[in-house]
């Protein structure tokens, strides 16, 4: 974290000015990465167990040549569901983590409005 950091503060006074959010979005993104590589493995295992509820065989697959068609619709709808939680869910979280070590939130407060 501390070479992240030197880097990050050797890049603003090289190349000019920086505000603290490109900053803190530096040091964000390794944490970031390996959330997102966890938020993948834990929804694939979330989504083995999910289907088992649903069959008793390994899902469909798009590749496959003779698969049920309503079975890879349900399969892909739970798959896409699934990894958008999960991913959503992990990546919130580390960002409070985040927060709580630094004190900086890693990104936007509050969505913008659109006024149109």
């Amino acid at each position: 974290m501390l070479v992240i950091w030197a880097r990050a503060n050797a890049m603003c006074f090289f190349f000019g000015e920086c505000g603290k959010m490109e900053l803190v979005s530096i040091l964000f993104k390794p944490l970031g990465i390996l959330s997102g590589v966890l938020a993948g493995m834990l929804a694939r295992k979330l989504i083995e167990k999910v289907w088992l509820a649903v069959d008793d065989q390994q899902p469909p697959d798009a590749e496959h040549r003779g698969v049920d068609l309503k079975k890879m619709v349900i399969a892909l709808l739970l798959e896409g569901a699934i990894f958008s939680l999960v991913r959503g869910l992990v990546d919130h979280g580390a960002r409070v983590a985040f927060a709580r070590y630094t004190g900086v939130w890693p990104g936007e407060e509050r969505p913008e409005l659109d006024e149109g």
